[in-house]
C-alpha cells in the first residue's frame, strides 16, 4: 500500500456518428457557475464551530477545484474526524441540511485511523481528491499521499467492466430512442471522465489537475479508444452540441463500442506490469 505519513488493443469501436451540430462553448467554462466562495466560508465556520477539536480535515474536492463545474455541479466535501460516532457528529445535523439546499452534497466523512487504512477500498476517490483539492479547514493529509499504483490499477479495471454493464443494460431499454440516449450520456459521461482521469494518472504515476480534455488529448490506437467520439460525448452530455435522434443513438452506439474497449484495455494493464 502507498505511503503517506500519520499526521496532519483492438480498433476502435465502428459506430462512428456524424459529426453533430455545434453550440458556441462558452468562452469560460464556469461562466454561469455560481460563486461559492461565500457557501465555502460558511461551511467553513459551521464545520470548525460544530466539531471544534474533533475536526482534522474540512476539504472540497471534484469538478470546483478542478475548474470543471456546472450550474448544476455539487460542491463536494470531505471531513475528516477523530470521532465518527454519531454524539461526536451530531453537531453537524444543524447544517448540514442548510449546506444541501445551498448546492453542497453531503459530505464523506471518515475518520483519521480509516483515511490511512481505506486506500484498497478508495483508491480512485483518493486518486481524484489528491489531484485536485481545497484544503478549507486543518491539516492537508494528501499533502504526504502516495498512491499505492497497483491497487489503483485494480481499482481502474473493476471500475470499468461495472460501467460497462451499467451501460450496456441502459442502452438495452431505450427502444433506440435518441432522447432517452441523451439522458443516458449525460448521466454517465462524468463518471466515465473520472475514470479515464485516473487511467492517465496511473499511466503517467502522477497526482495533479487534468481537464477532460487533457485526458481525451492523451488517447491514442494502443488503447483503442477514440478520442473524437469522447469529445462528442462530453460535449453532448454538457449540451455544448446540438444532435437529431438518429446521431444520438449512432453516438450512443459508439459510446457502447468504446466502453467495451476501455475495459478490455485495462484488464490486459496486468500482462504490461513493470
Amino acid at each position: 500500500m502507498g505511503m503517506m505519513e500519520a499526521t496532519p488493443h483492438p480498433e476502435p469501436g465502428s459506430h462512428r456518428p456524424e459529426t453533430v451540430a455545434i453550440v458556441s462553448e462558452p468562452p469560460a467554462a464556469q461562466q454561469d457557475v455560481k460563486d461559492i466562495s461565500s457557501l465555502l466560508e460558511q461551511i467553513t465556520a459551521d464545520a470548525v464551530g460544530a466539531l471544534g477539536a474533533n475536526l482534522v480535515t474540512l476539504l472540497m474536492y471534484g469538478s470546483h477545484p478542478r475548474g470543471e463545474a456546472r450550474p448544476s455541479s455539487d460542491v463536494n466535501l470531505m471531513i475528516v474526524v477523530s470521532d465518527s460516532s454519531a454524539q461526536a457528529m451530531s453537531g453537524l445535523l444543524a447544517h448540514a441540511q442548510e449546506w444541501s439546499k445551498a448546492g453542497a452534497a453531503a459530505p464523506v466523512v471518515i475518520t483519521a485511523l480509516e483515511f490511512l487504512d481505506s486506500q484498497d477500498t478508495l483508491a480512485l476517490e483518493y486518486l481524484d481528491i489528491a489531484s485536485s483539492r481545497r484544503v478549507l479547514a486543518g491539516h492537508d493529509l494528501f499533502a504526504t499521499f502516495t498512491p499505492d499504483w497497483e491497487i489503483v490499477r485494480h481499482a481502474l479495471e473493476q471500475e470499468a467492466r461495472r460501467k460497462a454493464i451499467i451501460l450496456m443494460k441502459r442502452w438495452l431499454v431505450t427502444a433506440g430512442k435518441g432522447r432517452d440516449a441523451r439522458r443516458i450520456i449525460a448521466d454517465t459521461i462524468p463518471g466515465y471522465i473520472a475514470l479515464l482521469r485516473s487511467m492517465v494518472l496511473y499511466e503517467q504515476r502522477i497526482t495533479r489537475p487534468l481537464h477532460a480534455k487533457q485526458v481525451f488529448d492523451t488517447m491514442d490506437g494502443r488503447r483503442g479508444l477514440d478520442p473524437s467520439i469522447w469529445h462528442r460525448l462530453y460535449d453532448v452530455g454538457r449540451e455544448y452540441k446540438r444532435a437529431t435522434s438518429e446521431q444520438l443513438v449512432a453516438l450512443m452506439m459508439a459510446y457502447i463500442d468504446q466502453s467495451q474497449m476501455l475495459m478490455k484495455y485495462l484488464d490486459s494493464l496486468d500482462e504490461h506490469i513493470e
